[in-house]
């Protein structure tokens, strides 16, 4: 699929976080025009596991499975990114494509930090049709296949690059 492309001049750089995705997890493709994201919020489920020898009047909890839940981002609308973002979710629904649909995602930071973890685009709101020249905000939702591996930063804030960054 191939990378998007678009003008630096319509990006709305409000902050200076960065969303990326990627087929292979090697080569990132930046999502441009980023104003918000919601990380993953993993969690672990728990069963309660109380029977007769339970001593303490405690209820005995077992860890069980991690659900690796699901992220948000939203971006200012351009139509080269709606339709490359809309082009992933889609191979969802094709079974010659649905292995492809499955994507690394980065959430990077300012500091440098990074969440990475590989899921489904579920959801790109809204459409391509009356936008006009008003700039209109598209939210977006990864399900989450696997748990995020958090990576820190060096803690210096990393100025933003209106050339490089889309945020």
């Amino acid at each position: 699929m191939p990378v998007p492309t678009y003008d630096k001049t319509e990006i709305n750089t409000t902050g200076k976080r960065r969303i990326y995705e990627s087929e292979d997890g090697e080569t990132w493709n930046l999502i441009p025009g980023t104003v918000g994201m919601t990380e993953p919020e993993e969690e672990v489920e728990t069963q309660q596991r109380t029977n007769d020898s339970t001593t303490g009047y405690v209820h005995d909890i077992m860890l069980g499975m991690v659900n690796p839940g699901s992220a948000t981002f939203s971006y200012m609308y351009q139509r080269s990114v709606y339709a490359y973002l809309q082009a992933i979710k889609l191979e969802a629904s094709d079974a010659e494509l649905r292995a492809t649909a499955e994507r690394w995602w980065k959430f990077e930071r300012n500091d440098g930090s990074a969440s990475v973890f590989k899921g489904y685009l579920v959801k790109n709101g809204g459409s391509d049709e009356g936008h006009g020249d008003e700039p209109s905000e598209i939210e977006c939702e990864i399900a989450c296949t696997t748990v995020a591996t958090f990576t820190a930063g060096d803690g210096t804030p990393d100025p933003i690059d209106e050339e490089s960054s889309g945020v």
